[in-house]
Parts: C-alpha cells; structure tokens; sequence
C-alpha cells in the first residue's frame, strides 16, 4: 500500500510540473514589463511594478519586482527581490535575495544560497542538481525531480523527490517521500558523470538516500531504493523502506549465497521481456503485418549501416530534444509579446503536447518496436533457414516467439546485456528510420533519353544464280499463219 501511495504521489507530481511548464510560458501574456537582450537587467534601486516576462542570455534581478517572473535565460541570478512567484526555465539559477511566493524551476542547477530569504510559497523544480544550503529555508513543501539534491536547509512541511542521489542534512517539519539510487554503488555511471561534468561543471555525489546525524524529519520516512538508507539522523515517525531490484551482478551470481535469488531476478526479467515483445508482436502481426514485416525485412538489408545510423539517431535524440523544448518556450514567450491570449495559450499548448507527446512515442519506439523487429528478424531467419517454404502469419509469429528469447536472455545478461540492449536498439531503430526515408522521400521520375540508332556494318551475302523469267510475246500471228499444220516450220526457223 504504502508502494502505491508513493507511486501515485510521484504520477501527480509529474502531472503538476507539466502544468507548471505551460503555465511559465502561458502565464507571460499578464506581464507588465518585457525584456528581451544578451543581459537583463532590475539594477539595484530599480522597481517594476507588476510582472516581469525576461528572455535573455543573461538575467539578474539585483533590485525589486513587485509581481511574478517569466524568464528563458540561460544563466540567472536573483539577488535583489521577489514578491510574486518566480517561473524559470535556465541552465543555471543562484538565489541569494528573497522571494515572495512559489519557485517553479526547469533546467541544469539551482542554488539557493546561505543568506537569502524566502517568506512564503513552495519549490516545484526538474533540474540535474538542487542545492539548499544551510541557514535557508523553505516555507512550504520541495517536490523536485533531480540528479541529485543536497538539503541542508529548513524545509517547513513535506518533501518529496525521485532522483539518483538524495542528501538531507538539515530538518523537514513533516514527511519525506523519495524514490532514489543505491546506496552501494559508491560512484555514478561514468558516462553520466562525464555528460554533467562537461556540462555543468558538476561534482557528483554518491547514489542513495543519505540521512546526515544532524538532520531531523518531524514525522514519516517513506522511501524506494535498491538498497537500504544510510540513517544518522532524527525520525520522529516510522520508517518504510520498499527495496526495488536491479540486474544483478557478475559478483552476485558467481557468490553462492545470492546465486538463487540473481537466478531469479535474471530469469523473471527474460521471462518478462518475452511475454511482452511476443504479445505485442503477434497483436500487430493480426493486425498490421507489414507494420512488423517490412521493418523485419529492411534490418536484414545491410546491418551494420542500420545499426549504425540508429545508434546516432538515439544519441542525437537527446540534444534534439532538448533544443526543440528550448526553441518552444522562446517562441510561445515570443508570442506572449503580441498581447494576444488565446493564442499564446493555444501555442502554449500544441508545442508542450508535441514536444512530449513526441518524446514519448520516439522512446517507446526505442524500447519496444525497435526491439521487437530486431527479434522478428532473427525468429524468422532461423525459421528460414530452417524451413523452405514460405513463412506464413502464424511461423512469423512463432519467429517473433523465438527472437524475443534471443533479445531477452542476452540482454538481461550483467555488465554486458545493456550493450547489446543498446546495440539491438541502434539495428532496429536505424531499420525503421531508413524505411520511413525510402517511403517518405520524394520519387525521382526518370524520363527516356534521345533514340540512338547504331548502324552496324553491312553483311556481304552469296545468293545462288538466278535464271531470268521467260520472255512472254505479245504479238499477235501475221495474218495467214493461223491455221497452218501442227509442225510446220519454215525454211529458216532451226
């Protein structure tokens, strides 16, 4: 129950952050002012009076906003004041004045800072990395989706996060609800750490739940990990910890004492994988046969290049994407600009949609259509080989039955297994996307060149000798020749 609970807890709160991204760039057609330069700028002294809709390169509130602020900035800083909420799409946001109400922040990293205040309202962030130092605090609650998030603030109701890492150093009034990494792990995956390091700059903390000796939760600890909390501080409730699995180790099912239980986490994730690439393949088998057929046949058509051009594509998917959320906040900002409502918040809309809404269908691609071709084309290239005959409905769908064991047993394999996952992606992936191309592309007519006649050499031929027609004489007899006797000859015929 308590699994549950905390399952629903985290599905509305993705459902909140979304709203929370349409209403920053819906909620900048009520802004008083607008700023739009590589620097903005509230210098110090300054007041606006009313909201304040920034998109900048830059943005630095050194003075006084007596409203709300929209901003699309690539670096932020607010150091001077905040009376309404702050709604902030960044790479980077240090706080180090104070805020009136709610900070919703999306983006790379955020700070609030030793010194600042804070007199009313909650924090709603997705970021990479979330630091609340100490002598902070935040009135309300801190729900946040995160790489990791240190706390050593004063969080004045509940908290709730899902993340790799989760270090709380400080106190929490209520209740703390956090899905996070395992503890055991004392590094993250080097190519997450190479990836924030380039980009942010960032130091990377050690994966789990952390609960400092100086930390203090007022009433419950609900949690899901891997493995167990570390817990040096204060809980004043109860604590509910819900283990999770991951693929076990090579080390774990060499040692004989948790070589069953890797067994069977090994093998109910094969069996898992089956049942769903078999289901779903022979549904779309009844259904759509050359949704699954056409794709099978064009892996098979020139592997390596399928393989390789998949691969690029789901790696450039994530730059993509994260480009086309940017250019769509900047524009639905843009439009904001115009005055016209409706349609910012109609743009506001249709471009959130898309953006996830197509994120979502290309990962489930990734995942699961990809990954089912590739199994229909081993299936049925040993049933090939194994039949001559041509395969019908029902040998594809026992193909797809015998690939998806294939894709399955391999890629729960430890250590390994997500290498040929992502290997078994790239071939299906590229398969798929080199089909859409042959099918979308535009048809190249090809129109009959000039007539070339060539003359060849003519053939000298031998014809046997012809003898002329005989001569026909149409003279009619001289006149007393006609009743002569049969055989008279004159004297000079021969």
């Amino acid at each position: 129950m308590i699994a549950e609970a905390i399952e629903e807890y985290f599905m509305r709160l993705k459902h909140a952050l979304l709203a929370v991204f349409i209403l920053m760039v819906a909620g900048g057609v009520l802004a008083a002012e607008a700023m739009q330069a590589t620097t903005c700028t509230v210098a110090r002294g300054e007041t606006i009076e009313g909201n304040l809709l920034a998109v900048c390169r830059e943005l630095r509130i050194d003075g006084r906003v007596e409203g709300s602020i929209f901003g699309v900035a690539l670096t932020a800083n607010i150091a001077g004041e905040v009376t309404g909420d702050v709604y902030l799409l960044s790479r980077g946001l240090e706080v180090t004045g104070r805020l009136g109400d709610d900070l919703h922040f999306a983006g790379g990293s955020l700070e609030l800072k030793s010194g600042s205040e804070w007199v009313n309202g909650s924090l709603v962030a997705i970021a990479v990395d979330i630091s609340l130092e100490e002598e902070t605090r935040v009135p309300e609650d801190v729900n946040a989706v995160a790489y990791q998030l240190n706390s050593r603030s004063e969080i004045g109701r509940d908290m709730l996060y899902a993340g790799e890492s989760l270090t709380l150093s400080g106190s929490v009034e209520r209740d703390v609800f956090a899905h996070v990494g395992d503890t055991t792990e004392e590094n993250a995956p080097q190519l997450v750490v190479g990836m924030l390091s380039l980009a942010l700059a960032l130091d990377t903390a050690p994966s789990g739940l952390r609960i400092a000796d100086n930390a203090t939760i007022g009433r419950h600890l609900d949690y899901i990990a891997p493995s167990a909390a570390q817990i040096l501080g204060r809980i004043q409730g109860d604590v509910s910890y819900t283990p999770v699995t991951n693929a076990p180790t090579i080390g774990e099912i060499v040692a004989e004492e948790s070589r069953s239980d890797a067994l069977r986490q090994y093998f109910g994730q094969v069996v898992q994988d089956i049942l769903v690439l078999t289901v779903m393949g022979s549904l779309l088998l009844l259904l759509t046969p050359t949704l699954v057929q056409r794709p099978t046949r064009s892996v098979k058509d020139r592997p390596a290049l399928n393989t390789l051009f998949g691969v690029g594509t789901f790696a450039l998917s994530f730059p993509f994407l994260a480009l086309t959320l940017t250019f769509s906040v900047l524009g639905v900002a843009l439009l904001s600009l115009l005055g016209v409502d409706s349609l910012t918040i109609a743009a506001a809309v249709t471009l959130g949609l898309a953006n996830f809404g197509g994120g979502g269908v290309f990962y489930f691609i990734c995942g699961y259509i990809a990954r089912l071709v590739v199994a229909a084309a081993l299936g049925t290239f040993i049933l090939e080989r194994v039949s001559a005959k041509e395969l019908t409905i029902r040998d594809w769908m026992l193909g797809v039955a015998v690939g998806a064991a294939i894709v399955a047993l391999l890629s729960a394999l430890p250590a390994v297994g997500w290498v040929f996952n992502l290997l078994v992606i790239g071939l299906g992936l590229g398969a798929i996307v080199r089909l859409i191309w042959k099918v979308t592309r535009p048809q190249v007519i090809s129109t009959p060149g000039p007539l070339r006649v060539v003359l060849t050499p003519p053939t000298v031929m031998t014809l046997p000798p012809q003898l002329p027609p005989p001569l026909v004489d149409d003279t009619p007899p001289a006149r007393g020749m006609e009743n002569l006797p049969k055989g008279f000859r004159w004297w000079d015929d021969e």
